[in-house]
């Protein structure tokens, strides 16, 4: 089942995605486009902004105000989609916890009542983002086919079809967490009753021999797997900023003051990102041009829009690599490799973050450059940095700390660390012999030179095979057989 368990995550969190790009979207409606062939321009609706689009590319967006002016059935939409959002985000986090090849959330009992939780968390996900697409669909249809409507026409935007899939992938991956924990509570009791523990025995010192090779000593277990699991939600949160930025706008921004060119009361904002350029007046209309080609994009917008991309693509490696090494997955193989894996997604972790700090600190540099020239060009304006740029930089910073993390949680692999280990008392014990010969050939009675295991020296079994050997006084001493 855990396979089973994989493939759900997989599109739990596919859902979740495709019902927050929904949700942010603005083209839940758009103007009918079949009367005329060639259409100058269009408009677009979402459940936050109203924009008008022209064919030379340019966008007017315009937010809505307020909440108590909108219709009735924007502010339901509004709030199933905030609803499918948290519970898509939660059966998220649930699921990784209840999932079999994870080991944490407790007992096997336990791990399978999280995830039917995230199961549930899912299937209520899908049902508010499908409630919402659903009932501002019907919305659009009625007006369009009403004869005896004359306002402006509208069609489904692309969004509502993202929502619909969204929707399907969160219902059927929460129906598979609820199939994947079928016969986890069948078990009787006395099933769940046999379980060995076994005990430590502590004896003074000098009165042991050497541990077994393969003995490693390690790092406290939890202490081991709650450091990875913050490392892996700090990495985690760092590329989520990252993500962010190449969609957020004002990566720089100027301000252009009123009457007399006062700096209390501004009255137009231009402004730019990765992907165009804007205008925003003081009546909140925003006008935005498109990049048309990417040839007449600037050098640097291209360096900073590729080094971004590198870094997000390292990123997905890295966190495949530290999610599969982790300690509290059952995937991966031996201690070993997966202390490899954990390693190497550490590595990538640098490596993506430090393409992310190259193109923040590029796009900083031409933004400073202009902001301080003295011969700047005519009709150039001075930009300062917008937030982007320092949530750039905040995410960059918790990659750091992530990738240090994983680092320090693997340390042992580079360099291992050894203690002395107690395993067996100085007791004397009676080797067997075979049949038709004494019962005993010797007696086992370590010596206080091999007492304590430093992780090197001599393996056990050579160690054994010198105390087989006896005297021929014991060997007759014993031929009462």
């Amino acid at each position: 089942m855990s396979g089973l368990q994989i493939l759900a995550l997989l599109s739990g969190v596919a859902g979740f995605g495709a019902s927050l790009a929904a949700t942010v979207s603005n083209e839940w409606r758009a103007t009918s486009r079949a009367s005329s062939v060639i259409t100058a321009t269009w408009v677009l609706q979402g459940l936050w902004n109203n924009c008008a689009g022209n064919a030379i590319g340019a966008l007017h967006c315009r937010p809505h105000h307020t909440i108590f002016q909108l219709e009735g059935y924007i502010q339901a939409c509004r709030g199933l989609m905030i609803a499918a959002v948290c519970l898509g985000f939660f059966g998220s986090i649930f699921a990784l916890v209840g999932m079999k090849c994870t080991k944490i959330g407790g007992s096997d009992q336990n791990k399978a009542r999280i995830a039917c939780l995230a199961g549930v968390s899912f299937i209520l996900s899908g049902l508010c983002s499908l409630s919402a697409c659903s009932l501002y669909a019907h919305r659009i249809t009625s007006e369009f086919f009403d004869p005896m409507f004359m306002a402006q026409k509208y069609e489904l935007g692309a969004a509502l079809f993202i929502g619909w899939a969204g929707s399907v992938l969160c219902i059927l991956g929460g129906c598979m967490f609820c199939f994947s924990i079928a016969g986890s509570f069948s078990k009787s009791h006395s099933q769940r009753s046999y379980i060995y523990k076994g005990t430590v025995t502590s004896f003074p010192k000098g009165q042991g021999i050497s541990a077994p090779p393969d003995l490693l000593i390690k790092i406290d277990p939890l202490r081991h797997q709650l450091l990875s699991i913050f490392a892996f939600l700090v990495t985690s949160l760092g590329w989520f900023f990252v993500l962010c930025t190449m969609a957020m706008d004002y990566w720089r921004i100027s301000q252009i003051g009123g009457q007399g060119g006062s700096y209390i009361i501004k009255v137009a904002w231009y402004w730019s990102n990765l992907w165009k350029d804007c205008f925003t007046d003081s009546t909140a209309i925003t006008n935005c041009r498109d990049y048309p080609v990417l040839w007449s994009v600037a050098t640097y917008v291209q360096g900073v829009r590729g080094l971004l991309m590198c870094g997000l693509t390292i990123a997905f490696f890295a966190v495949v690599l530290c999610f599969v090494g982790m300690e509290c997955t059952y995937i991966g193989g031996s201690e070993a490799v997966k202390d490899k894996l954990v390693l190497a997604g550490a590595v990538f972790h640098f490596v993506g973050g430090l393409s992310d700090i190259c193109a923040y600190c590029l796009y900083i540099n031409r933004v400073a450059r202009n902001s301080f020239a003295s011969n700047l060009p005519a009709g150039e304006l001075r930009y300062d940095l917008g937030p982007p740029i320092f949530l750039g930089l905040v995410g960059c910073f918790l990659i750091y700390f992530g990738a240090i993390l994983y680092a320090v949680t693997v340390f042992r692999v580079i360099f291992p660390k050894r203690e002395v280990v107690n395993v067996y008392g100085a007791n004397t014990y009676a080797v067997p012999r075979s049949r038709n010969r004494s019962l005993y050939t010797g007696y086992y009675k370590p010596s206080r030179q091999y007492g304590y295991y430093m992780g090197s020296g001599r393996s056990s079994s050579s160690k054994v095979s010198m105390l087989s050997r006896t005297t021929e006084k014991i060997s007759q001493r014993d031929a009462f057989v």
